[in-house]
C-alpha cells in the first residue's frame, strides 16, 4: 500500500493526512514519507484506529481503553504560568514507563538508547508543545525536529495521567510506533516537561524571525585608539585605482573605444543603460555643417 502513495499528488496526499489527523506542512517527500509512517504506525486518534496486536483478532481503541484524542482545535501552548497546572511528571515516572515498555517487548538495548539520544534531542530539537487537560488526563502533542534529515520534523503525542504516570505515546517516527511507543522523539518531550516543572523554563528552540538579527555587529570589538582606514588589512596601490586591464591602460583610444560600443549596443539593441548618460550629446549644428553632402537637411534623419 506503501508503493501506491508515491503516485499521488501534493493535494491528494494532504487529504489522506488530514484523515489520519495529521499535519499536511511541508515538502512532496516529507508529506510522502510522514503518510508511509502514520500507514505503519497507526496512530491512535479520535475515531479510533485499529491497533494489530494478533493476528487472529483486532482490538479497537477503546477495547484496549485508549482515550479518544481531542480535536487539535483545543490545544493551547504551554506557558510559564502553567509550570504547576500540567500533572508533575517526573524523572521516575519516565524511567518507570521506558522499564514497563523493555518488559513488555524485549527490547532494553533500543529503549536505552532512546534515552540517551532523547537527551540530546531535548536541548535543541524539540520545536512547540502544546496541552490540552482534562479533569483525569493531559494531552500533550508536540514538534521534534529529525535529527538527522534537514526540513523534517515529527509529531508527538503524549497522554499523562493526574498523578504524573504517562498512560500512553506515540510519535510520527518509523520507530515511534504506538500506544506506547519510547523512541528518543518521545523521550525528549517528556524530559523538556520535566526540566520545565524544576525551572519554570521551556527549553523549545527558536525560529529565524524570534532571534534578533546581529549580522551588523562585528565578531570581534576593537580595543584602544583609532585605526587608519590605509591601515586596515591589506594596502591598496596607486594601480589599484584604475579597474582597467593592464594590457589596456596605456591605450589613449581606450575611452573612445568604449564610447563606440556603447553607442553602437543601446543603438541596435534599443536598450537605455546607465553609462549612456555620461557621454555628452553631439551638437547637431555642427554636425550638419560636416554633411552638407546630403540630399537632406542632416537635423531631418
Amino acid at each position: 500500500m506503501s508503493d501506491d502513495f508515491g503516485r499521488l499528488t501534493c493535494n491528494q496526499l494532504k487529504l489522506e493526512l488530514s484523515k489520519r489527523g495529521a499535519r499536511v506542512s511541508g515538502t512532496k517527500e516529507v508529506l510522502l514519507e510522514r503518510l508511509r509512517a502514520y500507514e505503519r504506525n497507526q496512530d491512535f486518534i479520535s475515531n479510533g484506529p485499529v491497533l494489530n496486536i494478533s493476528d487472529d483478532h483486532n482490538y479497537s481503541s477503546s477495547e484496549l481503553g485508549i482515550p479518544n484524542w481531542p480535536n487539535s482545535a483545543s490545544f493551547r501552548t504551554i506557558t510559564r504560568d502553567q509550570q504547576f497546572s500540567i500533572p508533575q511528571v517526573s524523572m521516575e515516572h519516565l524511567h518507570q514507563y521506558i522499564m514497563n515498555q523493555q518488559g513488555y517487548d524485549s527490547r532494553s538495548i533500543s529503549d536505552n538508547k532512546s534515552l540517551r539520544k532523547g537527551k540530546l534531542l531535548s536541548e535543541e530539537s524539540v520545536v512547540a508543545i502544546s496541552m490540552f487537560l482534562e479533569t483525569s488526563r493531559a494531552f500533550i502533542t508536540g514538534t521534534v525536529n529529525a535529527s538527522m534529515k534537514k526540513r523534517l520534523s515529527y509529531s508527538v503525542k503524549v497522554i499523562f495521567e493526574t498523578s504524573g504516570e504517562i498512560k500512553m505515546s506515540h510519535c510520527e517516527c518509523p520507530g515511534g510506533i504506538g500506544p506506547n511507543s519510547t523512541c528518543k522523539h518521545i523521550i525528549a518531550i517528556i524530559l523538556v516537561l520535566v526540566d520545565f516543572q524544576k525551572t519554570g523554563e521551556i527549553k523549545i528552540s527558536k525560529s529565524c524571525t524570534e532571534t534578533l538579527q546581529s549580522f551588523h555587529r562585528p565578531r570581534q570589538s576593537h580595543v584602544g585608539s583609532p585605526v587608519r582606514a590605509e591601515k586596515l588589512g591589506k594596502k591598496l596601490s596607486e594601480l589599484d585605482d584604475d579597474p582597467r586591464p593592464l594590457h589596456l591602460r596605456n591605450r589613449a583610444s581606450f575611452n573612445d573605444e568604449v564610447l563606440m560600443k556603447v553607442v553602437n549596443f543601446t543603438y541596435t539593441s534599443n536598450s537605455n543603460i546607465a553609462m549612456r548618460y555620461l557621454i555628452p550629446k553631439a551638437n547637431i549644428d555642427a554636425a550638419s555643417l560636416d554633411h552638407s553632402y546630403l540630399a537632406k537637411d542632416f537635423r531631418t534623419y
